[in-house]
């Protein structure tokens, strides 16, 4: 539901929110939650800049997504833990370990593609995000910074 224009009468919101109306951000709701990370602290975006009606994404596409997750990272000095949700999101990591000393974890999707194709993998994504909560805190507290 980010696309702000949808089929027939569903539009999303234009923006990734757990607070959308779509089975993905309610999932997403759910294991914030589980997980124990508090509302205000993760930032969340997009390594892909933009629907472009499909789930296919070209090597152009990652590769400006990618940019502008650099730039991103430059605004965010105090970020300490990357979660990169899903595939494709994993591909950014090579440019995110050049960028700085992030904590950087991997989980899959809360799509429902995945929870149909990989349950026990869907399963383990408040696992993991809470991981990444536990290690945030963990290098504030040390006063990683």
């Amino acid at each position: 539901m980010t696309v702000p224009t949808g089929k027939g009468l569903r539009q999303g919101s234009g923006f990734i929110s757990r607070d959308n109306d779509d089975p993905t951000a309610e999932a997403s709701f759910r294991f914030y939650r589980e997980a124990g990370v508090e509302r205000g602290q993760p930032v969340v975006w997009n390594v892909i800049p933009g629907w472009n009606g499909t789930i296919k994404v070209t090597s152009a596409e990652l590769r400006t997504g990618v940019e502008d997750l650099a730039e991103l990272l430059a605004v965010l000095p105090r970020l300490q833990t990357i979660v990169l949700v899903g595939r494709r999101a994993a591909r950014a990591e090579p440019l995110i370990r050049r960028l700085g000393d992030h904590a950087v974890f991997h989980s899959a999707h809360p799509s429902g593609q995945v929870r149909a194709g990989n349950p026990h993998v869907r399963a383990d994504i408040p696992m993991i995000w809470k991981a990444a909560w536990e290690e945030t805190r963990r290098r504030l507290a040390t006063g990683w910074l």
